[in-house]
């Protein structure tokens, strides 16, 4: 074939793939067309402020729900001192500065964080009650030594009386 018998072959292919190229075109554009003939403006306005509340609800549960987390960790805390000492208290400025520090970490980890202690809710429970249960056995043992140390202190002195008098 010769250099004019190719770029003519070649000019040929070009045309023929710029026609089906036109075509899909075409066609795409019809497509478009048809679905601007459904579009509704209001409709898409309407459904886009739905978006808009249903995130926005979202959002305030969220801040809601990582607000009480909050609240629930600091009185665990507070409960958990308890046992080392009933009278432990922490003030009310004291809970809500630890609430105002805590909610945004519980919010920006809070749904992962929140199904997870969903899900693991049982063993947490068991593992807070365990820790009581050792503080308080702990607790009781060693009230029982000093009670024990003070009954053996007030035998001695009640002893050396009676050794002193025989001697």
């Amino acid at each position: 074939m010769t250099q004019t018998a190719e770029t003519a072959f070649e000019l040929g292919l070009e045309a023929e793939n710029d026609t089906e190229n036109q075509t899909e075109r075409d066609q795409e554009a019809s497509a478009f067309a048809a679905s601007l003939e459904d579009f509704d403006p209001e409709e898409a306005i309407s459904q886009q402020e739905a978006a808009n509340e249903a995130e926005k609800a979202e959002s305030k549960a969220i801040d809601e729900g990582s607000e009480a987390f909050a609240f629930m960790a600091i009185n665990t805390y507070e409960s958990v001192l308890q046992m080392a000492h009933p009278d432990f208290k922490l003030t009310d400025e004291v809970k809500q500065k630890a609430i105002d520090s805590y909610g945004p970490v519980i919010k920006k980890y809070g749904p992962q964080l929140m199904a997870t202690m969903g899900q693991y809710q049982a063993e947490i429970s068991a593992g807070l009650f365990t820790a009581t249960l050792a503080v308080q056995s702990y607790q009781q043992l060693k009230q029982l030594k000093l009670e024990e140390q003070r009954q053996e202190a007030a035998n001695d002195d009640q002893k050396e009386p009676e050794t002193n008098a025989t001697h």
